[in-house]
């Protein structure tokens, strides 16, 4: 009726509501006449909010308490404080439909009800609560408002405290009421940044208050029941996530635990609470690996009567859920173990395919849902980010990139709904040392903020969600992360910055020590590879600082110990970094404190805390028996099993376990001593963590068996104990091997095939195994077996265990990876045997969960069989990748060193076969890890040019194929170069498109890799496969020549000095390498000493000129950090320095500044002579004779080809020489004296087209070649010269050359070398690049109708020029204008274009000036 009156315009309307008020309270309770005067509230609010919706004095708006007050018959001021409150929550329920009055009101009422009605010491909970309610409305208003919010908070604290000391007051509902204010104090002590010590005290006296309670049902006379399901889980909830990434679990999980309790008292479904704690990531710590906290599960079976320990029951969580199953699976799996055969069990086990397309789906299903839904993107971005760690372990880095990011995005869309987020303008540390902090800007917006307030005004959905905005920010920083690192993994250091430094600001403002710890730390990471040695530094020890500040309010010691090994293992890359790059390696003080850093963590790696649980060996036993397709494979289970079937793959039959199966072949006699090992392991359950880090391993004596191979038995007869022997082999004589196999009790008999070292292949039968040795599985515990048997047992408990023990191994193989690698660098004071003992580990570890060391002898053909095995697929590609060729390049150091070889181990006989054949499965591991496949490349390209030195080194590919040597060295080469720019641009294809249809994504990764050329990237994980990938790659290049050319430096110095015999070391070495699609590619390393100029003196530098404005005052910023050129060019950077000041001071030369005008071109004319001078010892010093092939094609004709004949033929006849057409060709069209000529030939003679020598080198510095050209063939050889020289024709017209240049070489002007000056060449970042033109090149040509040229052209007329963009050049814009517009070309003179014209500009024209 009051509505109606309202519509017809009534005037006494308002009179109505207070008198009907009036007499309804005046003689009743108002707990039975709620519902009647709530109505008549309700329409009171409705009406002013009508009224006044567009009036600008929302003053003037009535309220209830004026019109109340001033009735014949007042009420009590008990009754006018009820209807006041009520009055106050309908405008609450009502803000959304006008903020701004709706809080005015409140705000006008608040005071009303604190200043008028609630001033005595009775009304002190009234007040309290009223307070509360300020709080609420002032939070909402704005983050401005939260002094005055926990002033307000802090005075109903006061209050309700003094109330308890009153003990003949109720107090059940004082403490309930004291509690909540504890948690919003909290919340807003966290906005206002006071510190989490007042933060932890508050939630402690929050729970403390309410374990006192019997329950925690409590409401206040007259006002309707509150379910705490409902009011006061949400607020818990958000005090949740904010401890966790506070750091303080221990408060955590007593909320949570508390949070169940409430759940139980309201009998609502267990099962529905938990998982929605689960899919919020509630039961877990910030940035930790398990996905629940494994005391805290333990506490819940026992303790509060929930059976969570068992799969069953999550099954039941998560029934007919399939995005929260999904979510489920996998944060709960070891995401190595995801392989196709586990994703099919687990589909069995829980009725849904987790497989990549299956995961795939339902996250597209849930973006694409409409309305947009916050829950479905939150499972969504989770989906995405847990499967983006699936696939970075399986070493597809590309794939995982492109989910990553996906996540991240759908994420940042859920933290713009929470909170006022802004980025500003972003300065890297490369410009500005000081930091460019404050560029980004985070604010929680009120009503989200607001939303957890206990009240009953929250929407029904918040029930199910219950998604805070702590939680949203936890899982934006966490994706942050997450893509940075992977950013920066493929070598996109700038994006990472960005967003290192972002997740770094946002953490350090809101004092989430956890984070800031491991953004500072990732900071530094990332500096230290950039080589900014100074910025790294600051940021770990700003990251030490954080740990020492906070360390006692992190309450994990588990979490706070992971923290501070990961702190120390960036430490000790720090120093490893700084001694690395040190090519003079004055002093190794970097390299022991690098060691130093390692064994600090490597010791709270091993600390009680970290280590392997006995438990989850010894409640699953291991043991495989296996047999054929016919006989199900059947598993051992323990107790904890419960007599449920194991798990089968497909087909019927357990996914098939190699380890086992080749661990199981070995001789039984050895076998039998190996079961002694049982109790000397349990003797030793923490030793299997790690080898001894001080190196003093003492070697035990046992049966081992020896590689040896019968028909490489006359190789293996030698042995090389100097540098000047020739290395036809490479291990011990036939006298030491049985020597040796005296010593280890070893007979003929039981010596093993080499195959399973070379290829990982063995040729077991199924007739040798042994079903005694079925207890190898459980001695040693087969990483495989452990996982089917976590599977079979449906215990949560033993697969959170083995998640811990996979996530261990990670750490410990890349940190013994680390610590082989320092010790590796000292030379003789380490011995190879600790070396290769922690390469045994690094490989243990990887199968076998504690593989005693003393096994490594046994067992070690199985080991290199299993890192080599095909059929373990993609399991931990990159660490398998990383390990071969960290041995690899150890080992080929090793004996090509003069010191003589031990025979310790297997490792002591590897042959370069073996390990090219290691390279080459790392190769196809490390394709997605730009770092490491260069470093895999460059290895494999120098090894092939090595072996070139001895004639009977026979590396598999090559000797067998139809491909040349030349062939696979300069592919590898032009592999290595580019590597992160190809990762960049292969990574962009796997965007995930944004258009959706009701079928969810459209297209996929396959369609958009397909649209990229196959012989991009070897894919194939079948190394037979790998010539044919070669083969193709060289036909379809284009016919023009390519030249590659990288920098070495760091080991690869010394092992060329090794390998070559030199006195002294070189600084660098050039790997130069030209092909094109129609010859015979060349590859050539030469080496590169310092083109230092003596030291300047005063009048050498650019002084500043006499102008106010000194060029000082400007800072040139170096575009590279530090690289190999600041080494053999240390005077290329001070030119460009020198250059700056130049160009800087000329912009301030006053009119009438005569003389500094004439000094100016002076020291521009020096700068150019100093250039010039570079280029020029370039030249001379590091190509030597070798220049010319940087030169393009001549044309040839019959004249020039007779002559090419005539020195081939010569060349064969006189000397043996097998040359490379192609490469006698460049040097014809590009020597031109008889001197030039003979170098060549000589240096082509001597060392074969693989190595040469500028002018730094000398001609018997490169001793290992033997057959060096005596006087006495120096006389057909200089007649031979001659007369190639006089029938030489004239030079004619060259094609075009296209220069690949490595980044460390990329800053040298190379097309402006002598030689070079009058070529045409075209710069491109990697062949691949190359390829990519030529792809889109045709496309567009096809598109046209247009014949294709062989190479993408451009027109040089179609170009655009910039002169004069000042106003300030006038005598130069008329010397140019005129010309520029001969050429009919387009452009501006005389004034600056705009944006808009700019970008057309460069879009539109083939060349830009």
């Amino acid at each position: 009726m009051v509505n109606t009156l309202h519509r017809c315009g009534s005037k006494v309307i308002r009179d109505i509501v207070v008198k009907s008020l009036s007499e309804l309270l005046a003689h009743g309770d108002t707990s039975d006449y709620h519902k009647s005067y709530s109505v008549l509230i309700e329409s009171w609010v409705k009406i002013t909010l009508k009224d006044f919706a567009n009036d600008q004095n929302m003053d003037s708006a009535p309220l209830l308490y004026h019109s109340l007050m001033g009735y014949p018959s007042p009420l009590p001021k008990k009754l006018i404080g009820s209807i006041l409150e009520q009055e106050l929550l309908k405008y609450g329920e009502m803000e959304s439909r006008a903020t701004m009055l709706c809080g005015n009101m409140q705000i006008r009422i608040i005071d009303i009800l604190l200043n008028e009605l609630y001033c005595s010491k009775e009304y002190y909970l009234d007040r309290s609560k009223v307070l509360v309610r300020k709080a609420h409305a002032l939070r909402s208003s704005g983050v401005q408002n939260i002094s005055r919010c926990l002033e307000s908070l802090s005075e109903a604290i006061s209050l309700l405290r003094s109330i308890l000391l009153d003990s003949s007051r109720g107090n059940a509902i004082v403490m309930h009421e004291l509690a909540i204010a504890y948690c919003l104090h909290a919340h807003c002590a966290q906005e206002a940044n006071r510190g989490g010590k007042v933060i932890f005290d508050d939630a402690r006296s929050a729970v403390g208050l309410w374990s006192k309670m019997g329950t925690s049902h409590h409401s206040s006379p007259g006002v309707i029941f509150q379910q705490p399901s409902e009011t006061l889980v949400p607020l818990l909830c958000s005090l949740v996530d904010l401890l966790a990434m506070k750091g303080h679990f221990e408060l955590q999980f007593e909320l949570c635990k508390l949070i169940i309790t409430m759940w139980k008292q309201e009998n609502l479904p267990i099962e529905k609470l938990l998982s929605m704690l689960f899919i919020n990531r509630r039961l877990n710590h910030a940035c930790c690996h398990l996905p629940v906290d494994q005391i805290f599960f333990s506490y819940v079976a026992e303790h509060l009567g929930v059976d969570c320990r068992n799969t069953l029951f999550w099954r039941n969580c998560f029934k007919g859920d399939y995005p929260s199953l999904s979510m489920f699976l996998q944060q709960l799996w070891p995401v190595e173990f995801f392989s196709q055969p586990c994703e099919y069990s687990l589909g069995n086990q829980f009725g849904f395919n987790a497989n990549v397309d299956g995961i795939v789906k339902v996250a597209s299903s849930l973006v694409s849902e409409v309305p947009s839904n916050n829950q479905s993107t939150y499972l969504a971005g989770w989906l995405y980010y847990d499967l983006s760690e699936r696939l970075l372990s399986r070493g597809q880095l590309l794939q995982a990139i492109s989910y990553g990011r996906e996540a991240l995005q759908l994420r940042k869309k859920l933290l713009k709904k929470k909170f006022k987020f802004y980025l500003g303008k972003f300065v890297s540390k490369e410009s500005e040392c000081s930091g460019g902090q404050g560029f980004v800007s985070l604010e929680a917006w009120g009503p989200t903020m607001a939303e957890i307030w206990p009240d009953c005004t929250r929407p029904s959905s918040m029930r199910d969600s219950f998604l805070t905005p702590w939680n949203v920010l936890k899982c934006y920083l966490e994706s942050i992360l997450q893509v940075a690192l992977m950013h920066e993994l493929i070598g996109d250091g700038a994006e990472a910055e960005v967003l290192l430094r972002t997740g770094k600001e946002i953490s350090c403002f809101q004092g989430l020590p956890i984070f800031a710890v491991v953004f500072t730390s990732a900071l530094g990471q990332l500096y230290c590879k950039r080589q900014l040695w100074d910025a790294a530094e600051g940021e770990l020890k700003h990251a030490r600082d954080l740990l020492k500040e906070n360390g006692e309010f992190i309450s994990c010691e588990t979490c706070r110990l992971t923290l501070e090994i990961s702190v120390d293992v960036q430490a000790g890359d720090l120093f490893w970094n700084q001694f690395d790059k040190d090519l003079q390696k004055h002093s190794t003080c970097n390299l022991s404190r690098a060691l130093g850093m390692y064994r600090s963590a490597m010791e709270k790696l091993n600390d009680t805390s970290l280590e392997f649980s006995a438990g989850s060996c010894c409640k699953l036993n291991t043991s495989c028996i296996l047999g054929n397709k016919d006989c199900i494979a059947e598993t051992k289970r323990g107790a904890c099993n419960r007599g449920k079937k194991p798990l089968a793959a497909k087909d019927g039959v357990l996914p098939p376990c190699t380890p086992c199966f080749l661990f199981s072949q070995e001789p039984i006699d050895q076998y039998n001593e190996l079961v002694g090992l049982k109790s000397e392991r349990e003797n030793l359950k923490n030793a299997e963590s790690a080898p001894p880090l001080d190196v003093n391993v003492k070697k035990t004596s046992r049966t081992s068996s020896r590689l040896a191979k019968e028909q490489n038995a006359a190789a293996h007869s030698k042995t090389r104990t100097t540098r000047s022997s020739k290395r036809t082999a490479h291990v011990k004589s036939e006298k030491d091997l049985a020597e040796l196999n005296s010593e280890n009790d070893i007979s003929g008999s039981d010596k093993l095939s080499t195959d399973a070292l070379v290829c990982g292949k063995l040729s077991c039968s199924l007739d040798g195994v042994y079903c005694s040795r079925d207890d190898i599985c459980n001695m040693f515990g087969c990483w495989n077996c452990l996982f089917v048997n976590s599977l079979n047992s449906e215990s949560i408990e033993n697969i959170l265990q083995f998640r811990k023990d996979c996530i261990r191994r990670r750490h410990l193989v890349s940190l013994l990876l680390k610590t082989a690698r320092a010790l590796g660098a000292q030379g003789g004071k380490h011995g190879a045997h600790e070396v290769h003992s922690i390469y045994w580990q690094c490989i243990s570890l990887l199968y076998f969960r504690s593989l005693p060391q003393g096994c490594y002898r046994t067992y070690e053909p199985h080991l290199i069989g299993l890192i080599m095995n095909e059929n373990t697929g993609d399991f931990l590609s990159l660490e398998r990748a990383e390990i071969l060729c960290s041995m690899s390049f150890f080992l080929l150091k090793g004996f090509l060193s003069e010191q003589s070889r031990h025979s310790c181990c297997s490792f002591s006989s590897v042959q370069t076969a073996d390990i090219v054949s290691w390279l080459l499965k790392a190769f196809v591991l490390s394709g997605e890890s730009p770092s490491l496949l260069q470093e895999v490349c460059r290895l494999l390209t120098c090894i092939f040019l090595l072996s070139t030195i001895d004639s009977t080194v026979q590396l598999p590919l090559y000797s067998k194929g139809s491909l040349s040597l030349n062939h696979w060295a300069a592919y590898f080469h032009q592999a290595s170069v580019g590597t992160h720019l190809n990762c960049h641009y292969l990574a962009s294809l796997q965007a995930l498109p944004r258009k959706t249809d009701s079928k969810g994504l459209v297209g996929d990764f396959a369609n958009k890799i397909d649209e990229v050329p196959k012989f991009l990237r070897f894919s194939s994980a079948d190394m037979e496969h790998l010539e044919k990938h070669v083969s193709e790659f060289f036909n379809q290049l284009p016919d023009v020549p390519i030249v590659c050319i990288s920098m070495l430096g760091g080991d690869f110095v010394n092992v060329l000095g090794e390998a070559l015999l030199l006195p002294s070391l070189f600084p660098a070495w050039m790997l130069l390498s030209r092909f094109d699609s129609t010859n015979k590619p060349t590859t050539m390393l030469l080496p590169v000493d310092s083109i230092s100029k003596e030291a300047h003196n005063e009048d050498s530098s650019i002084k500043e000129l006499d102008n106010p404005t000194r060029a000082s005052d400007k800072n040139w910023k170096c575009p590279w950090s530090c690289t190999i050129i600041d080494y053999v060019a240390p005077t290329f950077r001070k030119l460009l320095k020198d250059n700056f000041r130049s160009l800087s001071g000329a912009i301030d030369i006053p009119k009438d500044g005569q003389a500094n005008t004439v000094r100016w071109w002076s020291d521009r004319m020096k700068l150019n002579n100093d250039l010039n001078e570079i280029l020029e010892n370039m030249e001379k010093l590091w190509l030597g004779p070798w220049k010319y092939l940087l030169l393009g094609h001549q044309s040839a004709d019959q004249h020039s080809e007779a002559v090419l004949e005539n020195l081939i033929t010569g060349l064969e006849s006189e000397f043996k020489l097998e040359a490379n057409p192609a490469l006698i060709k460049v040097i014809l069209g590009g020597v031109a004296s008889v001197d030039e000529l003979k170098e060549c030939v000589s240096q082509l003679v001597s060392y074969k087209a693989y190595f040469g020598r500028g002018g730094c080198c000398g001609r018997d510095r490169l001793r290992a070649f033997s057959c060096q050209i005596d006087a006495e063939a120096l006389v057909p050889l200089e007649h031979l010269c001659n007369g190639v020289v006089n029938e030489l024709s004239e030079l004619v017209e060259r094609t075009p050359v296209i220069l690949v240049l490595d980044t460390d070489v990329q800053m040298l002007p190379w097309e402006n070398l002598p030689v070079l000056r009058n070529q045409e060449m075209y710069r491109m970042p990697s062949v691949r690049s190359i390829f990519l033109a030529l792809t889109r090149s045709t496309n567009h040509q096809k598109d046209a109708s247009v014949i294709d040229p062989p190479f993408p052209v451009i027109d040089p007329f179609n170009a655009f020029y910039l002169l004069n963009p000042g106003g300030d050049l006038i005598s130069t814009q008329e010397e140019f204008d005129q010309l520029f517009r001969n050429y009919e070309w387009k452009g501006n003179a005389g004034d600056a274009p705009t944006a808009e014209e700019l970008v057309l500009a460069l879009r539109n024209h083939d060349l830009f000036l």
